[in-house]
């Protein structure tokens, strides 16, 4: 199971394809599962999830995936958002997968375009062999998501293997913040539902936050109030250039009563800028602001 979980950015420094067919990086990349002896019918469950700007597949199942569950998550500009794939010259495919309530979004597509990647052409794509004879039904089913790509909104759907009904076609979501990670949707919204489940009550409240410079660096300490529905916190520095760059990031200790934390950052001084997020199970919150001042 991969549940409530970030994945971003994979493969971001890769650069055009490496060599011939290359498929590049992706983020989730599901092979050779099977169901086992549990309560459930699934081989994996992927769900509420955030899947976003990976160089190539959000979620890649190749070449042999069975029985998957997929559900609830947002994949938003990767390469291509969803390839579910065979390799049928040696007989083996990826069958019964269920992708369900999902909210996919302006996958990039360099595939479209000469020297790009190999099989990032549309939204969706099953590579599979076409009906014929001895081809089984390999019953892979895409329903009830929200898909569009405004650059391309005639590439939602590529290629064979999979069954597509009862989607919501090109109207785009408004996202909260997209480029800081807050795919967050409200009501009226037509993916309202689509898309990670709200687990309940998320509250963070700052009561302090310091940077105190010493001989050996500078120490950044917060105390929060409370921190319900918190996942964790990122403390990002200001590097050159005036751009914010991840420093650290700490699990959140997830006590009603409030937690104190402490970083040491070594590489700076007096005058360095600091910003503190709190990660929460729905979306990402700035919490403050501190520039390391001396003891």
């Amino acid at each position: 199971v991969l549940r409530r979980s970030r994945i971003h950015d994979c493969g971001s420094s890769y650069g055009p394809p490496q060599f011939p067919n290359d498929s590049g990086v992706h983020g989730i990349y599901a092979e050779f599962l099977r169901d086992g002896a549990d309560a459930d019918s699934y081989s994996a469950i992927l769900e509420d999830n955030l899947i976003y700007r990976n160089h190539n597949r959000g979620i890649q199942l190749y070449p042999d995936t069975d029985d998957a569950l997929i559900q609830f998550n947002v994949l938003d500009q990767n390469g291509a958002n969803l390839n579910i794939g065979s390799q049928w010259n040696l007989g083996i495919a990826s069958e019964r997968n269920l992708i369900q309530n999902n909210i996919l979004t302006d996958s990039v597509l360099d595939g479209l375009q000469a020297g790009g990647f190999v099989g990032d052409t549309s939204e969706v794509l099953g590579n599979f062999p076409p009906p014929g004879a001895g081809v089984p039904n390999f019953g892979n089913v895409v329903t009830g998501n929200c898909i569009s790509n405004l650059t391309y909104p005639n590439e939602l759907y590529e290629g064979y293997g999979f069954t597509q009904s009862q989607n919501i076609e090109n109207q785009p979501p408004q996202y909260a913040n997209r480029g800081a990670g807050d795919f967050t949707l409200q009501p009226g919204d037509p993916c309202y539902g689509k898309g990670p489940r709200n687990p309940g009550p998320t509250a963070v409240r700052l009561l302090r936050l310091d940077a105190t410079a010493f001989d050996g660096g500078v120490r950044v300490a917060w105390r929060v109030g409370t921190e319900i529905g918190v996942v964790r916190y990122e403390l990002l520095r200001r590097g050159p250039g005036g751009a914010m760059r991840l420093l650290r990031s700490l699990k959140a200790h997830g006590r009603v009563g409030g937690a104190t934390y402490a970083v040491t950052d070594r590489r700076s001084r007096v005058g360095a800028v600091y910003v503190l997020r709190a990660v929460t199970t729905t979306g990402v919150r700035t919490l403050g602001r501190a520039t390391a001042k001396g003891a």
